[in-house]
């Protein structure tokens, strides 16, 4: 989200009318919040099971390789095996552009995942691919 305000401007014919000033809250903290977010509600939707939310989640070349009907089952074998389980941490390895290498675990023994996440129309998704 851009922030901009007008400065008023002090004795300067330019400036008469004022300057704009403008600060941006989507700083590397916002964009580790905002890959963070993802990578929970991910993992949430894995385990609640929420197979369509975690489906919208996934990168386009992910859900190319998959189908949500398998996604389902595998969301419901996870909530069978594990329940409805948070994400316990989040570690974000890597972050350029619109890659990231995302380290996480859940409030239970499941082993930690390493994962590729991508940036796709403004939103995190997981790439599918174990980096």
């Amino acid at each position: 989200m851009r922030v901009c305000m007008t400065v008023p401007a002090a004795g300067l014919v330019l400036l008469a009318l004022g300057a704009s000033a403008c600060s941006s809250e989507e700083g590397p903290q916002y964009h580790d919040a905002v890959l963070e977010n993802s990578v929970r509600s991910y993992g949430q939707a894995l385990t609640a099971p929420d197979a369509p939310a975690a489906w919208r989640l996934m990168s386009k070349r992910c859900q190319s390789m998959s189908s949500l009907k398998t996604v389902a089952a595998v969301a419901d074998v996870t909530h069978k095996q594990w329940g409805a389980i948070p994400v316990k941490t989040v570690h974000i390895d890597e972050l350029s552009g619109t890659h990231a290498v995302v380290s996480y675990d859940y409030d239970k023994e499941t082993g930690q995942k390493r994962r590729d996440w991508v940036r796709e129309g403004g939103v995190w998704k997981d790439d599918c691919s174990n980096s």
